[in-house]
């Protein structure tokens, strides 16, 4: 499912976005999820990484969609960003903050399906590098390639990434369904490890960034046998 975000203060102009984004879910058959927001300042205040693409006015009150923009590429490095303004001279200035594109208002829906192909198969190229974790201050996009390990504790699983540790309610199979196609191996029952992240792995310890983790005997062959063809891929 694609997460799509309106920050538009003009309402006849939301409204025609909305129209567009219903319009071309329906002729694609993709699932989408569609929020609103009428400014900058709404839309950036509870942000938790949760958008795919945003289309963004850049004239608006409280906080306009260039500074908005700036704060949200502080959090998010991969969502697609799309200007809709008036003006083409605020076209450059997008560059400044990675904006994939713009739109000139007023906007045609043949030139808003154009962006939005665009945007679509570079998100699909991100959905299989990043996912959503549900955690207790709420959900929280990761990398998969700044995750060094996982760790079970109990009914919960806890993400060890290069940024900082999140928790949420999983089995350590299903994370392990999820990330062993990703280069993640078993090195315990309790230890889903990044291959890319391993620093060395001598006897029965593994160095993963700053910690050092066991590798149990019953992991230990598919573990080792696990690094070296990753190691062999990457041709180190």
């Amino acid at each position: 499912m694609l997460n799509i975000a309106i920050v538009e203060d003009d309402a006849a102009s939301a409204k025609l976005l909305e129209r567009y984004v219903q319009k071309y879910f329906q002729e694609t058959g993709d699932a989408y999820r569609l929020e609103l927001f009428s400014d900058g300042l709404q839309f950036i205040s509870d942000y938790i990484g949760n958008a795919n693409v945003v289309f963004m006015d850049i004239e608006m009150p409280h906080l306009d969609g260039m500074t908005t923009a700036k704060r949200l590429r502080a959090i998010d490095s991969t969502v697609s960003l799309i200007f809709v303004t008036n003006m083409a001279k605020y076209a450059l200035k997008g560059y400044e903050v990675d904006a994939l594109d713009f739109m000139l208002k007023p906007v045609e829906y043949f030139n808003f399906s154009l962006k939005m192909d665009k945007a679509v198969r570079i998100q699909k190229k991100y959905s299989d590098a990043s996912f959503l974790v549900e955690t207790a201050d709420g959900a929280v996009k990761l990398n998969v390639s700044e995750i060094m390990y996982v760790e079970s504790d109990r009914h919960f699983v806890i993400y060890h990434t290069e940024s900082g540790d999140y928790r949420t309610r999983a089995t350590m199979t299903e994370t392990e369904a999820r990330l062993a196609p990703k280069g993640f191996a078993r090195a315990a029952n309790s230890y889903l490890v990044s291959l890319a992240h391993v620093a060395m792995a001598t006897g029965g310890e593994v160095r993963v960034g700053k910690s050092v983790l066991p590798i149990s005997r019953g992991c230990k062959k598919s573990f080792l046998d696990a690094l070296s063809v990753y190691y062999s891929k990457a041709g180190v």
